[in-house]
């Protein structure tokens, strides 16, 4: 399936998935992006970002057409990452948006995820155990292989947020900016964020039901963060 629309004089197209529920997703996930423009706040402008949970290249390339230099995009599920390719050579966005297939976890090594299985925008990332091995990474290995510096990092991961309360106050500093969802309060990834010496502002958390997580009373909203170092 396509849907074309069009953003700032642009003409958009974005496959998504044939399923009625992958379409549905998908519509909301662009209406949020490009329609109320929730990354709005993140200033990209010519800057490098780094995009945690890219789906089908909605906010990697909502980032370019705000003005990004550049945007590396980790997308771990296999069916979402080859929307994720196709959409970004259908927009003629190669070279500016580099995606991975590639996750972050607490838990830095491998996965299997099956190749069919259709995720979306609510599927916490989990182990098949049989299909495609797919790498999980850590975001201070990510500084380390891009040689961040001055970056801007958005994540939006189900959960995987929380890997950055492991991640050393020297990986984040490599990020003036960065926007997250939060999935399970925003506490401690708040406490975290300042005491890296960032300025951070916060949406109350909204009780939300995530039947496909493994806890799935959820507390949810955002949280924007920017350096003051």
């Amino acid at each position: 399936m396509i849907i074309k629309f069009r953003f700032k004089d642009r003409r958009l197209k974005f496959y998504s998935s044939t399923s009625k529920r992958g379409l549905v997703d998908a519509l909301k996930v662009l209406s949020e992006t490009f329609g109320m423009e929730t990354y709005k706040q993140l200033n990209v402008k010519g800057e490098i970002v780094v995009d945690i949970g890219s789906y089908i290249g909605d906010s990697p390339i909502y980032f370019i057409l705000r003005g990004a230099k550049r945007v590396y995009a980790l997308e771990p599920y296999p069916s979402s990452y080859s929307l994720l390719l196709k959409n970004i050579e259908v927009n003629g966005l190669d070279g500016k948006i580099i995606a991975f297939n590639e996750g972050i976890s607490r838990n830095v090594g491998r996965i299997r995820i099956k190749e069919d299985y259709r995720a979306l925008t609510t599927s916490k990332l989990k182990d098949f155990h049989q299909g495609e091995h797919v790498k999980l990474t850590s975001l201070e290995e990510i500084v380390g292989r891009f040689n961040l510096k001055g970056a801007c990092l958005k994540m939006d991961c189900e959960g995987c947020e929380y890997s950055m309360l492991k991640t050393p106050k020297k990986a984040l500093k490599a990020f003036q900016e960065i926007i997250m969802e939060y999935h399970y309060g925003y506490k401690s990834l708040k406490e975290k964020l300042e005491n890296a010496c960032f300025k951070v502002k916060k949406t109350e958390p909204n009780p939300t039901i995530n039947k496909g997580a493994e806890n799935s009373h959820m507390l949810v909203g955002y949280l924007w963060g920017k350096s003051e170092s």
